[in-house]
This record gives structure tokens, sequence and C-alpha cells, in this order.
């Protein structure tokens, strides 16, 4: 099931928003609700919450809030909202409008705003809202080593060069493939060669910054995006890795892996061209003696190793 066909069989309206505000998606609920008086907050809610709560409120994950809604927006509505689902590695904000109904029994919770909102509407925003980050975390995951899959690697690239483009800021790629994996296979037997993998993936993501992103390409290839990295600084990052994996063990026997690196800034390269840069950078690591880190240094038609 998409997580679209999740939110459409939610009771309420609901949309999902960028970061910035963006519409993304609405439910049907809301497309019904939209043509009404509730189409500007369903459309564009930063404009009716303000930029600051918006930036607030999508800052970092956070448990579903509710709060109600100016009357003269929604006088039968309040809003729950949740931050911290992503989708292709970007934040998203779910936004849901809940009846503000009158909640049966003694003690139920009254406001000057109006009457609580019922309760089961809101878990149900709640389960919601989990169940689409746990599935967009599940399509952009490589299943076995944790890391990211293509498609997010594809995503977090276009996203690191945007960042350039506009900072100015160079970015690296850097691809990864372990030594011999062939014959460790052959060898030790698969069980072997998936432990590799899991290994690396995890050596890979613990070793790294925060703002850097770690992915399975397929194989024993994987991949690290630098964003705001130059070519020493990808080098250096490089060669740490390298030692870490050549002094971990990861599996059966000692591994080492291969490093290939492409630096560039903003669009002047395209992502399909870093790729092929960086892997043609990791293959001349694997011919000139594995275990090696080489950078394509487009500025000056030259590749430079380490080893």
């Amino acid at each position: 099931m998409e997580w679209k066909d999740v939110f459409e069989a939610c009771p309420v309206p609901l949309g999902v928003y960028s970061a910035d505000g963006d519409l993304i998606f609405l439910n049907l609920a809301a497309k019904a609700a939209a043509g009404g008086p509730l189409m500007g907050l369903l459309t564009s809610p930063s404009s009716v919450f303000g930029h600051e709560e918006w930036t607030a409120m999508t800052s970092e994950p956070s448990e579903p809030l509710t709060s109600p809604l100016p009357k003269e927006v929604a006088p039968d509505y309040s809003a729950v909202t949740a931050a911290g689902a992503v989708s292709e590695g970007q934040p998203f904000v779910i936004l849901a409008l809940v009846p503000r109904t009158v909640v049966a029994g003694d003690a139920a919770p009254t406001s000057d705003q109006g009457a609580a909102v019922e309760p089961n509407l809101v878990i149900k925003v709640m389960e919601y809202q989990q169940k689409f980050a746990d599935q967009e975390r599940l399509a952009l995951t490589d299943v076995l080593t944790g890391a990211m899959n293509r498609r997010a690697f594809e995503a977090a690239l276009q996203t690191a060069m945007d960042d350039s483009a506009e900072s100015g800021d160079p970015f690296s790629l850097v691809m990864i493939d372990i030594d011999r994996f062939k014959s460790l296979n052959d060898t030790y037997g698969h069980q072997e060669g998936d432990r590799a993998l899991v290994g690396l993936g995890k050596l890979l993501r613990d070793s790294v910054r925060s703002i850097d992103r770690v992915a399975r390409l397929g194989g024993e290839e994987f991949a690290v995006v630098l964003p705001r990295t130059d070519a020493d600084a990808s080098i250096q990052t490089a060669e740490r890795l390298r030692l870490a994996v050549q002094d971990a063990t990861l599996c059966a026997i000692p591994i080492t892996a291969s490093f290939g690196i492409v630096t560039s800034v903003g669009t002047q390269i395209s992502p399909e061209d870093a790729y092929r840069l960086a892997d043609t950078a990791l293959y001349r690591s694997k011919e000139t003696g594995r275990n090696r880190v080489t950078h394509a240094d487009r500025s000056e038609g030259q590749e430079r190793s380490t080893a």
C-alpha cells in the first residue's frame, strides 16, 4: 500500500507539505473541504500559521500537536500537525483538520477556544503519521544494510548539487567497492558476504557526519555523498574510511575496499557525470592495486591516488 492510500482512508481533511509549506498531497476529505473557507489553510498552511510558527513546527521531528484554529479561519476545526515524516530524504509535515466535537462524559476537557477534539480521531492521525514515516523509510532503505538505496542516493546527490549551486561550496561523491568480494562469497559463502556488506554499511554510517549520506547502490558497491566538502577534505575522509575498513573485523576474514571520488561545484556536472567520474576513479584504484583512494580531479585533468 502506498502512503497516499494510507492517507486517503483518513476520515478527516489531511494534507502533506514540505518543510517550506509547499503542498504535496491532499486526501479526498481535504479536497472536498478545500472548496470552501478552508482552501487557504489546506493549500498554504504556512501563510495561515505564520512563517515563524511553521518553521518551529518543521524544524525537528515532533509528536502530533493539537491546537485550535482562529475562528475567522476555521471555526469548526482544530489543527493536528506532525513533523518528522520523510520522503526521499526530505522532512515533511502532516496537517489534519479535526472537527471540534464535544467529548461525551463529565471529564471532557474544554477551553475558551472551543470544545475538545475527539480523541479517537487524533489517535488515527497519529497512527497514519507513523505509517507514512515507516513506509517512506522502507521505500528509501536498502533492506540488508540499512543504508540508503539507489533511489534515495539519487535524491541525496541532487540535493547536494542544488545546495552547492546556491551556496557556492563544493560537494564530493565517494564511490566504494569491497575488494575481491566474489572470492569472499565463493570461498566462505554468501552468509559471510552478507556479513561484510552489513558491517561495511554500519561502519560507513557511523563514521561520517550527520549531513553526509551513505547508500548501497547494489552488490558490493556503496556511495557516500559529502555536501560542502572540497577535494582535499574528501580525500581525507575517504582515506580515514579506507583505514577503518582495513582495520575492522567485518566478517570471517579481513577485507579492504577501494575508493573513487569526484568533487564539483553546483551543476557544473550532471548527477550522471558525477557518478561516472567517481566510478572511473574507483576502478582506477582497483587497477593500481586495490585498497586505495583515487580522486578524479577534473580541474587538473588528472587523478590523485593514496594508499
